[in-house]
């Protein structure tokens, strides 16, 4: 039997044993998301901003279990009412991975259905009360998929590269597609050629000079036109460049661009962690898209990745047609809501519904 408490106020007003589990476990099995200085980055950065506040939900059971999940709450208006909305971190677009963190016994697939299970039915009741009368939980990309999926919520999946098992970039190509292998070894050959033979990797004083080109570089490319990009939402710059400074700091950043002849022709921010290169902001100069930097980018990674014994480059969250040229395998991510006093809601949006169907009706027999 599951149990399930709110500790509030942030990462600051946890115990120190905890911190100590949640380090070990977050090392021993988490993914990169789970990690205490990245939720504590979203917290300074992101949610004043946006007014969420930070709250820790603690749930044990009867078998040693014990998972700790850093969430964010904040108010919205539903239907002319009032409702308290609790995410994860990264909400429906920050963060690719959003599962909560097993810092006891080791969980299966199982002992997580009956956690989301138990965490349904105390969400809907008293759990949920405690935040608000009206209230909605929402994660959008877990691992472990959760029981009785809603049919009408939409799947994810988390492309991956397989890298173990290879002896070199030209080994792992030869199992990919003629048209990649060609224009991988072409673009090399050209770099060479133009003096550029291996990534440049930042560290230390060149982080926080090289982030801000990278924010510069990534508003040329999305923001032309007077589009609106996520670099416009409150927060966001602030929060990569702590991403990039905390992931140094736990050595675990992987910040790097492609540089020629002076020119920097694409950035990716990125991180390291158990075996695994996490491909995550990809940005590129427009003036060099001919040349495929961001292909060129990912090759030189997946050599990095065999060269030092990874296992995996995670090409994180979302199907995009360019992740399958190099590789077939995915992970699934699942999404999952549960939602107090969901037929008030739905009451409520219907009256409106009908109100505002009858209102013109009554104006033309007025």
């Amino acid at each position: 039997m599951w149990r399930f408490e709110w500790a509030p106020g942030g990462l600051g007003n946890i115990p120190a044993d905890l911190a100590h589990r949640w380090d070990a476990a977050f090392e021993a099995r988490g993914n990169i998301w789970q990690g205490r200085e990245f939720i504590r980055a979203w917290e300074a950065c992101v949610a004043p901003r946006r007014r969420q506040t930070p709250v820790l939900l603690v749930a044990r059971d009867d078998t040693g279990h014990e998972v700790l999940y850093p969430l964010f709450h904040h108010a919205e208006r539903a239907s002319l009412l009032s409702r308290v909305e609790v995410t994860p971190m990264g909400g429906a677009y920050y963060c690719d991975y959003q599962d909560p963190l097993s810092t006891g016994a080791e969980m299966s697939a199982a002992d997580f259905a009956d956690f989301w299970g138990a965490f349904d039915d105390a969400f809907r009741n008293s759990l949920g009360r405690q935040l608000g009368r009206l209230s909605r939980f929402r994660a959008f990309r877990l691992h472990h998929p959760p029981p009785e999926l809603p049919p009408n919520l939409g799947r994810d999946v988390a492309p991956y590269i397989r890298v173990a098992g290879f002896r070199s970039l030209d080994d792992f190509l030869a199992s990919r597609s003629k048209k990649l292998r060609d224009n991988v070894r072409r673009g090399l050959r050209h770099l060479e050629v133009l003096g550029c033979t291996d990534l440049t990797v930042l560290s230390g004083e060149e982080i926080s000079r090289g982030m801000e080109a990278f924010l510069r570089t990534y508003r040329r490319q999305w923001g032309g036109e007077g589009r609106e990009i996520q670099l416009d939402l409150p927060g966001t710059a602030e929060f990569w460049l702590e991403l990039a400074l905390s992931a140094a700091r736990l050595g675990k950043l992987h910040l790097s661009n492609i540089t020629v002849a002076g020119e920097v022709w694409h950035w990716h921010l990125g991180f390291k962690h158990r075996g695994s290169i996490l491909w995550y902001k990809p940005t590129y100069n427009p003036e060099f898209a001919k040349h495929s930097p961001g292909t060129l980018h990912l090759a030189m990674i997946v050599r990095e990745a065999i060269a030092k014994g990874c296992e995996t480059v995670d090409l994180g969250c979302g199907a995009e047609p360019y992740k399958y040229r190099w590789t077939e395998d995915e992970a699934p991510l699942f999404p999952f809501e549960s939602e107090r006093y969901g037929r008030l809601l739905a009451t409520t949006r219907a009256a409106r519904g009908l109100r505002s169907a009858l209102l013109p009706r009554v104006a033309a027999h007025g």
